[in-house]
């Protein structure tokens, strides 16, 4: 059957094969006319209404590969202030654009935002009070402490252990006095409560310590020989006094030895305490007979070892107790927290240094006070 066709459709067959190219070219043509109009149109509209996208990297002061210090020492058990391995802060060091960007250590010192006479300092402020500075919402001593009587002011003898029951004994904060040793944390917070303040918790204790500016150390983010009361280890005060004992075979009684303080004074040859390193050969001696390396020192002698706002050796000099406490392990009986380096401390942890590997009830030679109160 065959179907006849439309007259359109055999006009459309009439068309010859040159006119249909033609007819194609035109409609190709309108096809990029209408093209090239749009992409005019939109070159138009980004070069007057939007800017251009800004190029990827990091912005000013932004880190973007944020590393942990490196070449810091082995760290071994310290003796007389606990083995630092399992608590030496894993986490708590993180660098900020600050740290990054901190100038060299001969740079880095911090200028005290109060006055530099301690006897002024020592006036207080309104809200602190006398030898106290404000950190934000609480306020610390800015040296360590003594001991010194309730009833006529005396001063306990820092080289030895305080009671127990501390009834009247109070902490006492001063520039130029030797801070009290042989402290537990049960009597170090019984100190501070008898003076009207309280032990720092460990967060009050690290953010007066690095300040602001988050330093590693009060007086920068590079440790410095000689800033702190710190890193006397050669030799170290235990090797002085007990070197014919191995480290691992100290007991107690050797890291209470009251002579391990009391050397710090002028005491003369025949005092039990120098008959007892006469014959050290880790010993070295000036010329009257005095020892040549002074491990105690009063407090506020290192004058670079101060924070930004006017804090003294919160590294060296002895560790100090805090109010945290802890249950380590299997033991059954409760761990204090005590933080910043000893004396005889070979760690450059400083303002993120702390511990809390002994009971609340344990002194020793390394352990000393300082308090912290709210701001009045």
């Amino acid at each position: 059957m065959i179907i006849p066709m439309k007259p359109e459709q055999v006009r459309q067959l009439a068309i010859r094969p040159k006119d249909r190219a033609i007819a194609s070219a035109k409609r190709a043509g309108a096809t990029f006319a209408g093209f090239a109009a749009f992409a005019v149109l939109t070159s138009t509209i980004s070069s007057c209404c939007f800017e251009d996208e800004p190029n990827k990297g990091p912005k000013p002061g932004e880190i973007v590969v944020v590393n942990e210090p490196q070449g810091l020492p082995n760290r071994r058990s310290e003796p007389g202030s606990a083995d630092m391995d399992s608590e030496t802060r894993k986490s708590e060091r993180k660098e900020t654009a600050a740290d990054a960007a901190s100038p060299a250590p001969s740079s880095t010192k911090q200028k005290s935002q109060g006055p530099s006479d301690d006897s002024a300092i020592m006036k207080g402020d309104e809200w602190c009070g006398k030898g106290m500075a404000r950190i934000a919402r609480f306020c610390i001593d800015r040296w360590e402490s003594e001991l010194i009587s309730i009833s006529d002011k005396t001063v306990f003898p820092f080289y030895k252990e305080p009671p127990f029951d501390m009834s009247n004994l109070m902490a006492h904060t001063a520039p130029g006095i030797y801070p009290q040793g042989y402290v537990s944390q049960n009597v170090a917070g019984k100190a501070c409560a008898n003076a009207g303040k309280r032990l720092c918790t460990l967060d009050e204790w690290k953010e007066a310590c690095s300040g602001d500016s988050k330093l590693r150390f009060p007086y920068g983010n590079a440790f410095t020989e000689g800033k702190c009361n710190v890193n006397k280890t050669d030799p170290h005060i235990l090797d002085l006094f007990f070197w014919k004992t191995p480290h691992r075979k100290r007991g107690g009684n050797m890291f209470k030895d009251e002579c391990l303080l009391k050397i710090s004074l002028s005491l003369p040859k025949d005092d039990p305490c120098m008959v007892k390193i006469a014959d050290s050969p880790n010993a070295s001696w000036n010329e009257d007979h005095t020892l040549a390396l002074r491990y105690w020192e009063k407090t506020g002698a290192y004058k670079d070892c101060m924070t930004e706002k006017g804090v003294y050796d919160l590294v060296g000099n002895a560790s100090e107790w805090v109010s945290d406490t802890k249950m380590v392990g299997g033991d059954r009986k409760l761990h204090g927290v005590f933080a910043g380096e000893p004396v005889s401390s070979h760690y450059k942890d400083g303002c993120y240094h702390y511990t809390s590997a002994h009971w609340t009830d344990y002194p020793d030679y390394s352990l000393g006070i300082r308090c912290c109160r709210d701001v009045k």
